[in-house]
């Protein structure tokens, strides 16, 4: 049941985003509130058949296309925080605490892109900064000993 419940959040959030509708547009047309499509999207809510035959609907898709096999190709990346695993489609984003044990891998053994985007702390922005430079002036002194040679 748990693959089930997956694949349908997976459907219903891969759905919003091809029809690109926030939670809230879709809980207009829908007449399912925002806050339960993002748990039912999340796998923090079980949702029940009346539920999951008004998204269907609210999404223009027969009702027993949330069910439905999800190919490998239309998963993505799998996710690992923590002792969580989620699956993340195309389109997707997540938002997690870097300092948690995490990891990504493609799904299904496929090629995928992650673009990844973090903010970094202060003390790690002079860090980084001075190994730059460290690496600069590295490259400039072993380009000057080759052009001696």
């Amino acid at each position: 049941m748990d693959k089930d419940l997956k694949r349908i959040a997976a459907r219903v959030r891969t759905w919003r985003n091809e029809a690109r509708l926030t939670l809230q547009q879709l809980g207009d047309r829908s007449g399912v509130s925002a806050s339960t499509i993002y748990k039912i999207e999340n796998l923090q809510t079980v949702p029940t058949i009346a539920v999951l035959l008004k998204l269907a609907r609210g999404l223009g898709h027969k009702p027993s296309e949330p069910r439905a096999e999800v190919e490998v190709e239309d998963r993505g990346i799998e996710v690992m925080i923590g002792n969580e695993t989620y699956e993340i489609a195309r389109g997707d984003s997540m938002h997690f605490d870097p300092n948690l044990p995490h990891r990504r891998l493609a799904a299904g053994g496929k090629p995928a892109t992650v673009i990844v985007t973090a903010i970094l702390p202060e003390r790690i922005h002079t860090d980084l900064a001075t190994r730059i430079a460290r690496a600069v002036e590295d490259r400039a002194d072993a380009s000057c000993l080759n052009a001696q040679v």
